[in-house]
This record gives structure tokens, C-alpha cells and sequence, in this order.
């Protein structure tokens, strides 16, 4: 555990750097990517990714129902929301 938490943090500082020196950019970052793998695969990263976008995308629909005041809609795609979260 305490591993993972430090190659997150050293992937957060190669982010960083890579930022900042553009001429080496790609070898930070393919340097960030080898040691993020080894915590979080690509299939599974990806997965998260898609949870994300859906969690966005119910949010957005159920701001608009919310507007049109359809309670009982609203409180579906919260619980939706709540059920992806976890």
C-alpha cells in the first residue's frame, strides 16, 4: 500500500515536470505511465474513465429534470449516481 501511495506521488512529479521541460515531456511521461501501470492497468483505468462520464452525464440530466421539477425522476438518477460511486 505504502508503495502504491509513492509511485502515485512520483507520477504526480513527473506530470509536473513534464509540464515544465517540454523537450523531455514524452520520456517523463512514458516514465509516469510504466510506474502507474504497475498499480492501475490500462482496462481498468479505462473503466474508471467510462464510470466518470456516465456519473457526468446522469448529473447533467438529472440538473435538467430537476428544472422541470419531475422530483421523482430526479431522485432515480441520484440513486443511480450514488450506486456508480460506489
Amino acid at each position: 500500500m505504502a508503495e502504491d501511495k509513492n509511485a502515485t506521488q512520483v507520477v504526480g512529479l513527473l506530470v509536473e515536470v513534464a509540464n515544465a521541460d517540454t523537450v523531455y515531456r514524452d520520456l517523463y511521461l512514458r516514465r509516469a505511465r510504466q510506474l502507474l501501470g504497475a498499480t492501475l492497468d490500462e482496462s481498468a483505468y479505462r473503466a474508471i474513465a467510462s464510470i466518470d462520464k456516465e456519473i457526468e452525464d446522469l448529473m447533467r440530466h438529472s440538473r435538467s429534470v430537476a428544472l422541470q421539477r419531475n422530483w421523482d425522476q430526479a431522485a432515480k438518477l441520484s440513486a443511480e449516481v450514488e450506486g456508480l460511486r460506489r
